[in-house]
């Protein structure tokens, strides 16, 4: 019969409430539910019925042992080492609370074997043994598999040469976006780019009217702008007596002024009147000096001309 035990923050308990039966050794087993704490280490079961003590390596479902089968009380402890580097971390079981009652059985013919329970000195011979034929057996194949390796039994019929593929660039073209095609084939890519046409200016006018500039772009498109406005003449423009640039409207009839106000001195004929000051002259500061008449002229038609003699 199974008999189950676990194993909680450390304590050990027993799993139901029947006794064993003393001398009932080969036909009882236990188990043991560990928790997480436990995983990865090599665990150590520790027996005890009064004076009888039992030590087992704990692997899985086991027989308990013959010795600590007696009536009385069944204490069982748990002991968990691992190997840090050059020191062991030991886990151990709480004392049991409540151990397992171990009851009298009628007693067995006089002529039945004991059963033989291996010390704990023969159970680890006995794993480190099968340890050693495991090693022995993973490389016995290891060394088979580095044999094949090395004679080609892992190598197989080579396949189809393969075909390198080629990428080559077919040119650029212009266009509204951006776009990459394929001109070729799968394997062999003729690649060609499409560019996006730039935004130039391709024509500005300026309407006097709505005083509006408008700008045409070479996509077709246009826009139009407010002012600044040009005179559409010279008479259009207004006086100015400051320092203006010869962009201004100002400027224009500045220059304007000033070339009416400079007279030839030398060539050129004058087609009208020539008026002198207002208030007079001087002899001296005449401003016109030097004329001479084609003909004789002795009745002036306007009052204060000076008539000149031809001679």
């Amino acid at each position: 019969m199974r008999r189950e035990f676990m194993v909680r923050d450390r304590r050990l308990t027993y799993r139901g409430l029947e006794p064993l039966t003393a001398g009932s050794a080969g036909t009882d087993t236990f188990t043991i539910d560990f928790d997480a704490e436990w995983t990865g280490l090599t665990k150590l079961v520790v027996l005890r019925n009064g004076s009888a003590t039992a030590q087992l390596v704990y692997s899985g479902e086991m027989t308990l042992p013959a010795n600590v089968l007696q009536p009385g009380e069944l204490y069982v402890a748990c002991h968990g080492y691992r190997k840090l580097e050059d020191t062991v971390a030991v886990v151990r079981t709480m004392t049991m609370v409540r151990p397992v009652l171990i009851v009298e059985s009628l007693p067995g013919p006089e002529n039945d074997p004991a059963v033989y329970t291996p010390t704990l000195f023969e159970q680890i011979v006995a794993g480190t043994g099968a340890a050693q034929e495991a090693a022995a057996a993973a490389e016995a194949l290891c060394r088979q598999l580095q044999a094949g390796l090395a004679d080609g039994s892992f190598i197989g019929p080579a396949g189809p040469a393969g075909e390198s593929a080629t990428v080559t660039i077919d040119g650029a073209e212009e266009g509204e976006s951006p776009a990459v095609y394929n001109l070729g084939t799968a394997r062999n890519a003729r690649l060609r780019f499409v560019l996006p046409r730039g935004r130039g200016l391709q024509s500005l006018a300026y309407s006097a009217e709505s005083n509006l500039w408008t700008v045409t772009y070479s996509d077709g498109q246009s826009a139009a702008f407010a002012g600044p406005v040009l005179p559409g003449s010279v008479s259009g423009s207004v006086t100015s007596t400051s320092n203006e640039t010869a962009a201004s409207s100002g400027a224009v009839k500045k220059a304007y002024d000033l070339a009416a106000a400079a007279m030839p001195k030398s060539g050129g004929t004058f087609t009208g009147p020539v008026s002198a000051q207002p208030a007079g002259q001087a002899p001296a500061s005449s401003l016109l000096r030097n004329s001479k008449l084609a003909a004789e002229d002795t009745s002036p038609s306007y009052n204060g001309e000076i008539c000149w003699t031809y001679g």
